[in-house]
């Protein structure tokens, strides 16, 4: 990922080096300022509103959905909540909220859109390649780690292929189903948790 294009603004850079977890904060922040912008813009088709849809689509894959079902309200809130776990993590604290069950959806965008961005990279990878043998494995690994994944992971055929031909033909339910996995939650937890809004409750995302 090229991360002078969707990572964090240079003026936080100071933030960013801080920790993992810091620079994952400073691109939720402009994630949800983004978000944020685009709901108070007027509805429209301009070419201003077309490109800032399409950052958001590159730099955060699958926050799209997010922008698509969340009142203004919950986006307002969930940015607060994003400054103010950023803040606490700048002082040396780790912020409280990182804990709380009932702002579970901070945690999975912490991983969504950074494992997303590296699985939709490899994907593109893998489309070039004929079939796996230890040399497309070995690639797959460099380019894999290369994208700046949110965790690290040890490819193998059979995890290529799955990425290859994800369930449902769709990428981001194989990352809903390994963000769940890697916190103990199910797939559908992930997705109510990052889909459904604490403003204006609705009904389980499929």
């Amino acid at each position: 990922m090229d991360r002078s294009r969707c990572g964090p603004p240079s003026k936080e850079g100071d933030i960013e080096a801080c920790s993992e977890i810091g620079r994952r904060l400073v691109e939720l922040k402009r994630k949800y300022d983004l978000l944020v912008a685009l709901r108070r813009e007027p509805a429209g088709r301009t070419a201003a509103r077309r490109d800032a849809m399409r950052t958001v689509a590159t730099c955060f894959p699958g926050a799209l959905r997010e922008w698509d079902g969340l009142p203004i309200e919950e986006l307002v809130r969930r940015q607060g909540v994003v400054v103010t776990a950023l803040r606490q993590q700048t002082q040396g604290v780790t912020p409280p909220v990182l804990a709380d069950k009932r702002e579970a959806w901070l945690g999975f965008a912490l991983d969504l859109h950074a494992h997303l961005r590296a699985l939709l990279r490899l994907r593109r990878w893998l489309r070039q390649c004929g079939p796996v043998d230890d040399a497309v494995v070995s690639q797959s690994q460099q380019i894999y780690d290369q994208a700046d994944p949110a965790w690290p992971e040890q490819l193998s055929p059979r995890r290529l292929a799955q990425i290859a031909q994800p369930p449902e033909g769709r990428l981001a339910e194989l990352a809903y189903r390994d963000i769940a996995a890697r916190h103990g939650v199910s797939a559908q937890e992930v997705k109510r948790a990052l889909f459904c809004s604490q403003t204006r409750p609705g009904s389980a995302p499929g």
